[in-house]
């Protein structure tokens, strides 16, 4: 099935059967038929996360563990909560979060030289290193790396306005 649906012509895979065992199956076989393609498996049980990353998924989700989290946060914070419901289910559908790959055009300047605020009315929220790290807030002074990934939001308009011109 996998081969007929393309995968070793495909960038992503999201195994999401309720059966651990079917998408520990689906994870092999998916890597064994392409090594580079991204995998997004799901969890029901924590048990099976391991398992499923040593198999090859890049990302394991466990929707029960994450709905419990959610529901406590829920009740300890839920104006927090609240506001990030409201950008993820996109209720207000003029802000969005969005990845911004900085490449080579942008390396070696400082997040003040952007001005991402006062250009753009953007706000970064953080920045995911080459390395994997994830700087929440980052130092205005901080110099920018070609692997760099800001994380922007704003609204829609004004991050593809900032996009087309950063390339």
């Amino acid at each position: 099935m996998l081969e007929k649906a393309g995968i070793k012509r495909a960038k992503g895979l999201i195994a999401t059967t309720s059966d651990d065992s079917l998408n520990l199956f689906i994870t092999l076989t998916a890597k064994g038929l392409n090594s580079e393609v991204e995998v997004i498996a799901r969890a029901e049980v924590s048990e099976t996360e391991d398992k499923l990353k040593r198999a090859g998924a890049d990302h394991v989700v466990n929707p029960s563990d994450l709905g419990g989290r959610r529901m406590a946060l829920s009740l300890i914070k839920p104006v927090s909560m609240h506001y990030i419901d409201s950008i993820i289910h996109a209720e207000n559908h003029s802000f969005q979060m969005e990845d911004f790959h900085v490449g080579d055009q942008l390396s070696t300047s400082k997040i003040s030289d952007l001005k991402l605020r006062e250009k753009f009315d953007l706000t970064l929220l953080g920045i995911k290193k080459g390395d994997g790290k994830f700087h929440n807030n980052p130092d205005e002074n901080e110099t920018l790396q070609s692997t760099d990934v800001l994380i922007l939001f704003g609204n829609k308009e004004h991050i593809d306005v900032f996009t087309s011109q950063s390339k």
